[in-house]
């Protein structure tokens, strides 16, 4: 693909503010400590995910095309991003965490689907589906946080993926999947081969939910089910 203005200010963004939420962290003991079922065995800063998030978002509003479809995924992406950073700081209960992710699920599904030309029991079976996709994925993505370097590789992939299905047809799969693409790569260096922070739920959860709405666009646009889904098929 040619040169990507998104893409490339996502990972300029991201390789430029690692350090500086790294020094953040650190200084105010924002920490993962290892227990039992860690794969990490350091006590290790947590929140990394912040500076992907920035990149990502600021470069993610300079996308082109289906304006409302990128609003819904900047904002859920945002929404989740957000939860993710109390929760890293402070902790939030896992019932309440759970509410905040099916609300923003609630939110998000219906306007992804609008306009999609589905009869209303479809729609509605869809919208379920949708949110229970989301909130599922998300928490999936998050699971996985702790190994070095692999959510940031399959987020890379995945971008790479949908972007390269998005091709010359859809640019918000285009623009979507290149920018977390680059965003990811821009953290990478910081979490592989030697994590010197994870993404937390900040980044965690960003990344989820970026690449599970990618998803739904995709099977929006009748790229079919194993296209949409295949490239998340790991996590």
């Amino acid at each position: 693909m040619s040169f990507h203005l998104p893409a490339a200010a996502a990972f300029a963004g991201a390789i430029a503010l690692c350090p500086l939420v790294l020094r953040v962290l650190r200084r105010h003991h924002v920490v993962d400590i290892p227990d039992a079922r860690s794969s990490h065995s350091e006590p290790t800063p947590r929140g990394g995910g912040a500076a992907v998030a920035i990149a990502a978002l600021s470069a993610g509003a300079l996308g082109r095309g289906a304006w409302h479809l990128r609003a819904v995924l900047l904002l859920a992406a945002t929404a989740m991003c957000v939860v993710g950073i109390v929760e890293d700081i402070r902790g939030i209960p896992v019932g309440s965490r759970f509410t905040l992710h099916l609300t923003i699920g609630v939110l998000s599904a219906p306007l992804l689907l609008a306009g999609a030309g589905l009869d209303p029991i479809a729609a509605g079976v869809a919208a379920v589906v949708g949110v229970a996709w989301l909130v599922a994925f998300v928490n999936a993505f998050n699971f996985m946080d702790g190994v070095n370097g692999i959510s940031a590789v399959e987020a890379i992939v995945a971008g790479l993926f949908y972007a390269w299905l998005g091709r010359g047809r859809y640019p918000i799969l285009v623009d979507g999947g290149l920018v977390v693409a680059g965003a990811a790569a821009g953290f990478l260096p910081f979490n592989f081969p030697r994590a010197r922070m994870f993404l937390g739920d900040a980044g965690s959860y960003l990344l989820g939910a970026w690449l599970a709405i990618l998803a739904v666009v995709a099977l929006r646009y009748r790229l079919g089910p194993v296209a949409a889904v295949a490239p998340l098929a790991l996590y």
